[in-house]
């Protein structure tokens, strides 16, 4: 079970804390635009319930194997649940159930034109009011996801974010009010700084108390990475400090549209309007619009109001 809370009750903090939705800036970014997905079912719900029978004997079993996260490993080995299921059907937990073979397709089709990519770790979504990536993507390489295309220039690091929404209700092709989220790996800055300068990402270092009081942690694998320490104060993954810094990558991306131009707004970390792209950076095709992102000011979400 996974549970999501904040460690302290200073409400004041200009920064967000811990890798959680309370704080973390990159799940910020989408977590509303994420949400709505699913309320208003552009995505549709999975149906087809999967059960999961958790009898008092499993419950008895999970202490015996000290299971304190990897549950979908432990019921896969004890109740025979594949884990792939979620990406078809509705999983819940009740006192019956059944039991799912395991498999490994190279795609799992969660509902209408939903996909998820198993050998590229990749969801592509396809559906009539939202279309997007979230996973691995090749730098340097346009990919073709049929009614939208994406292009990542060389310096991104392998890995995508990207949501295009529509805001009025109606199809990508006809909308008037699109929402376009793009985030990006977010750092802190080191604390105690005259000049601020971002928390890197630096080779992890073992200790000893790791070693002492997370013995099993360390024998499954040590992390490769952690954030960047200093003499007055330890690296922290919850403690935050400004400035935050938000990797800045410049994506293209082509929708088909029936519009022919558009006005892009950057917008503020208040979601409001700043000045638009130049129109040099919207190029029109014959069957949609391409836009080129973070040309001028960064942003990582842009309103788009396409002109028809």
């Amino acid at each position: 079970m996974f549970y999501d809370y904040s460690h302290t009750h200073d409400y004041s903090n200009n920064v967000p804390r811990e890798f959680s939705l309370t704080g973390d800036v990159t799940k910020l970014i989408q977590l509303g635009q994420v949400a709505w997905l699913y309320r208003s079912r552009a995505i549709q719900p999975n149906g087809n319930p999967l059960n999961v029978k958790i009898s008092s004997g499993l419950m008895v079993q999970s202490e015996r194997d000290r299971v304190l996260g990897e549950v979908s490993d432990f019921l896969q080995k004890r109740a025979g649940v594949d884990p792939a299921a979620a990406f078809t059907r509705e999983v819940g937990v009740t006192t019956f159930g059944e039991t799912v073979r395991s498999g490994e397709p190279s795609a799992w089709t969660r509902s209408g034109e939903t996909t998820f990519y198993t050998e590229h770790h990749r969801l592509v979504i396809n559906e009539m009011a939202v279309k997007g990536v979230v996973g691995t993507f090749t730098p340097g390489t346009r990919q073709d996801f049929g009614s939208f295309q994406i292009a990542m220039p060389q310096s991104s690091n392998g890995f995508v974010s990207i949501l295009l929404g529509s805001r009025d209700g109606q199809p990508i092709t006809t909308s008037r009010r699109l929402l376009l989220t793009v985030p990006r790996y977010t750092l802190g800055s080191l604390p105690n700084i005259s000049s601020p300068q971002t928390q890197q990402l630096v080779p992890y270092q073992t200790t000893l108390d790791q070693w002492v009081n997370h013995p099993r942690d360390m024998l499954r694998g040590k992390p490769k990475w952690q954030l960047e320490a200093t003499p007055q104060e330890p690296a922290s993954q919850i403690v935050v400090h400004d400035p935050l810094w938000m990797q800045r990558v410049a994506p293209s991306i082509y929708f088909g549209t029936a519009a022919r131009t558009a006005v892009v707004f950057p917008l503020d970390a208040a979601g409001k309007r700043l000045p638009p792209l130049s129109a040099s950076n919207v190029e029109k095709s014959k069957n949609g619009l391409t836009i080129q992102l973070q040309a001028g000011r960064p942003a990582p979400w842009y309103e788009i109001a396409p002109q028809y």
